[in-house]
């Protein structure tokens, strides 16, 4: 056979060449010899995958079901290539959902195969088992996908698809939850809401930026500053704005910054300038404060740049001792300025200088009857 196939291939169009080994496949599936016509089918090129499958053809073209089922089984157990071990088993799903077998389905998809358990879901939708559906979503061990979240939607099955959603978090994509998330957000379903985005922080950006948002509408600034550190790229500056202002207001100040640094357009201007301070107060990061000015287009930043520019003093008072600071501030209160007086004592104070802290509060005790208003200047540029 091999020596006349050699011949024939030499003398016929590959057209003709093709027809010739499908013939002579069908004449071995006919005497009931498949594995002869795989054999043909491989030894002229035909991937194994797709030589199961016309075979499988062959023989279900001649009624023989079983045949045809036990045809792919097998490649889709054997076969070389992992790949031609799915494809197979794809096409050994369709046979066994076209034909009913609906327990050699699910037992497929008991094992492990993708692809039963997809068709499995789909032959019931197609006709409209739900209590079936139910009992097979509902088991412990179920398969779902994507696309099996998407048809449960599709046909009306809502409830199912957030169960099958809920149960099995890590074999879905995040669009497949955001439907039940947006739900959980729309009644205040935070508690229930927050695990399960974690369950996708990690790999979508999407969830991380959902979960930073549900933490910071329930004020809960921990929490948010762990979902950030997941998915830092994912916020606008128009969301990071109010998550700035909760680690403000929770005292989160290096949080604050991370995020600031990350989105420098997306402060107001009381929130950059509170953090112009706290970088200079609590770090000492003079340089990254006025590197943060300068990205800034607004007029009031470019103020505020030359205004720390110009003051030397209120740098010098970050890195002097206590001494040498209250040394400064006594010349600034003898010079008559109390406004700067005030504006060097918050530094310290902030900085943690106990001695500042005690002068600031006496001082202010002492202008408690003055009725000279403070400057917006000094409000927005101290602590």
């Amino acid at each position: 056979m091999a020596v006349s196939w050699q011949w024939l291939r030499t003398r016929l169009r590959p057209g003709d060449a093709r027809r010739r080994v499908d013939g002579l496949a069908a004449e071995h599936v006919e005497r009931d010899d498949s594995s002869a016509a795989l054999a043909l089918l491989r030894d002229h090129g035909i991937a194994e995958a797709s030589a199961a499958a016309q075979v499988a053809d062959l023989l279900l073209a001649r009624d023989r079901v079983d045949d045809a089922i036990a045809v792919l089984g097998d490649c889709a157990e054997r076969a070389q290539s992992p790949t031609e071990r799915t494809l197979a088993a794809r096409s050994l799903a369709y046979l066994l959902a076209e034909h009913g077998r609906t327990e050699e389905l699910r037992e497929r998809a008991k094992a492990g195969d993708p692809d039963a358990a997809e068709r499995l879901v789909m032959w019931l939708l197609e006709r409209d088992r739900g209590t079936d559906l139910h009992a097979h979503v509902s088991s412990g061990d179920v398969y779902v996908s994507d696309r099996i979240i998407l048809a449960l939607r599709h046909k009306g099955y809502r409830k199912l698809a957030d169960l099958a959603v809920r149960k099995h978090p890590e074999q879905v994509g995040y669009a497949s939850a955001e439907p039940l998330v947006a739900e959980m957000e729309r009644q205040r379903r935070y508690a229930e809401a927050i695990p399960l985005l974690h369950a996708f922080a990690e790999r979508s950006p999407g969830a991380a930026h959902r979960l930073v948002d549900l933490y910071r509408k329930q004020g809960d600034a921990a929490g948010a500053a762990e979902a950030y550190r997941l998915q830092s790229g994912t916020l606008n500056d128009y969301d990071a704005r109010p998550l700035i202002g909760l680690f403000l207001e929770n005292g989160r100040m290096d949080d604050a910054m991370r995020v600031l640094r990350d989105h420098p357009n997306a402060a107001d201007r009381f929130t950059t300038t509170c953090l112009v301070e706290l970088m200079i107060v609590q770090d000492g990061a003079l340089d990254d404060a006025l590197s943060l000015l300068r990205r800034r287009p607004e007029q009031w930043a470019a103020e505020h740049l030359a205004d720390l520019e110009s003051r030397p003093d209120r740098i010098e008072i970050i890195r002097a001792s206590p001494d040498e600071a209250a040394a400064m501030v006594d010349q600034t209160i003898n010079a008559g300025d109390i406004d700067r007086a005030l504006a060097l004592l918050r530094v310290r104070a902030a900085a943690g200088d106990p001695q500042a802290a005690e002068r600031l509060a006496a001082l202010r005790r002492d202008r408690a009857n003055d009725p000279k208003p403070h400057s917006i200047d000094l409000l927005m540029s101290t602590l």
